[in-house]
Formats: C-alpha cells, structure tokens, sequence
C-alpha cells in the first residue's frame, strides 16, 4: 500500500513538472502585446534611422563629385614691379619760336625701367642718346664797285647729348594686351658733342662748302628741359611719342645767338623685355 502511495505520488510529481515546463515555454513564445504608444514610438525610430541611412548614402555620393571641383593650385607669385627694355626712334628739333629755325631729322634712342608705384601709377626712369638737328639761313650781304651782292649762308647744327628723363606715367586704359599710357617729367641732358656744317649759296650761282667745325665750347654742357608725351602699350610692343622742351638755353653767356632753346619731337617704338 505504501508502494502504491509512493508510486502515485511520483507519478503526479513529474506530470505537474511537465505541464508547468510547457506553461513556461508557452509563455516565452508567446508575443507580448505592444500598447499604441510604442507603435508610434518605434515607427518614429525607424523613420529616424532610415532617414540617416538616406542621407549618408547622398553625401557618399557627393564626395567624388567634390573632390573633382577642387580648384587647381593657383600661382601666388606676385607680378613683377619692375620692368625693362628699349626704345628708337627719330626726333626732329628746332630752336624757340624767337628764331627762324627749320626742324632736321635726328636720332633718339636707349633704355628704361619701369617701376610700378601702385595702381595706375609708376615711374620710369631713361638713359638715351639724343642727336638733335637743326638748320638757320642768314641773309649776307657784301658791296663792290658793281654794287651791293646777297647771299644766303645755311647753318646746319647737330647737337649730341645723354639725356636722363625722370617720367610719371599714368596708365589710362586697357583692353587686353592694348595699353594707353601718358607721362611727364624733368630730364637732364649732357652735351657730349656738337657740329656745325656751313654752306653758302652766293649770288652768282656759286655753292661754297665750309666744312664742319667743332661749337662745343660755344655751349652750354648741361640742359634741364621737360617731357611729356602719351605710349600706347601692345603686349611687349610699345610706341611712344613725346615733346621735349629745353629750359635753360643751349648756348653761353658769350655766345653771339644767345636765347636759343632746344624744342624737340620725337616718335619712337620699343620693346618691353621684361
């Protein structure tokens, strides 16, 4: 009876273990209901996510794209503020409106810098050689006992100088490589030769020549005048034309024409190294 007891017993300790392992898997695999709250929550969240998905997807995208708009390596090398070249040309001189003068064809020509001061501003010191050429007639006369002869006595002078013009230049307009420029300055020049040619064309129809004589002493070594002028700029190109204006006077104080004043046109063209 015991046995029957014990048995009873043992048989109904394992049934009540089986049902409760089942109860107990039946309520882990069994979902938990969710309120609405935390349906809206976590679609909230999942929106959320996979709008941060989208938008880093884009900026992937995005990145080959920006990187292919970067800019080349721009030179920083400043433009240079000095320039230099050389101008030719040919000039014609004649003296003050005080004297009958007529123009002859010279020669001009050297070197200049050109510093930019800033802006449209720069300066632009030369260093030329400068021959200026001019002719005066006189009227000569002489008597006999067949009465009184005219002549006609041409004096051709050509003067040679080192020239130092000190020019501001304004730079006005440009339009690509055209440039248009103008300038003005003192210039100081140094007389290093000087000739006269004299001819006579006497009343008989006789030429007579007379050669060329050396008038450096008759003259006065160093001249102050002024330049002005305009340029026109094309690429390294350069045209240039000026009038220069003699201050002080070409001859000295002994000189028998004294007064006269150097006025010199010239037209010159160039080249713009650097």
């Amino acid at each position: 009876m015991k046995i029957c007891i014990l048995t009873a017993f043992a048989i109904l300790a394992i049934t009540s273990s089986v049902l409760a392992t089942d109860e107990d898997k039946n309520q882990i695999t069994k979902p938990t209901p969710v309120s609405t709250n935390q349906k809206q929550k976590f679609n909230k969240l999942e929106k959320a996510i996979n709008s941060y998905i989208k938008t880093t997807d884009k900026n992937r995208e995005k990145v080959p794209v920006e990187l292919s708009k970067v800019p080349e390596k721009r030179n920083t090398k400043k433009e240079r503020s000095i320039g230099f070249g050389f101008k030719g040309g040919v000039d014609f001189s004649k003296y003050n409106p005080y004297y009958d003068s007529k123009s002859r064809m010279g020669f001009i020509g050297g070197y200049f810098l050109d510093y930019k001061m800033g802006g449209f501003l720069s300066f632009q010191p030369e260093l030329n050689y400068v021959a200026k050429v001019t002719q005066e007639d006189y009227l000569v006369y002489w008597t006999s006992p067949l009465g009184t002869h005219y002549g006609k006595d041409t004096s051709t002078n050509t003067y040679s100088y080192l020239e130092i013009p000190l020019l501001f230049k304004v730079r006005l307009k440009s339009s690509g490589p055209l440039g248009f420029n103008l300038f003005a300055g003192p210039s100081f020049a140094f007389l290093v030769n000087a000739k006269e040619h004299m001819t006579e064309n006497s009343p008989d129809g006789t030429y007579y020549d007379f050669g060329t004589t050396n008038i450096i002493n008759n003259l006065q070594v160093f001249d102050i005048g002024i330049v002005f002028g305009g340029e026109v700029e094309y690429k390294k190109l350069l045209f240039d034309i000026r009038y220069d204006m003699d201050l002080n006077g070409i001859d000295r104080g002994d000189s028998f024409s004294l007064g006269r004043k150097n006025r010199t046109f010239s037209l010159m063209a160039g080249y713009r190294i650097f």
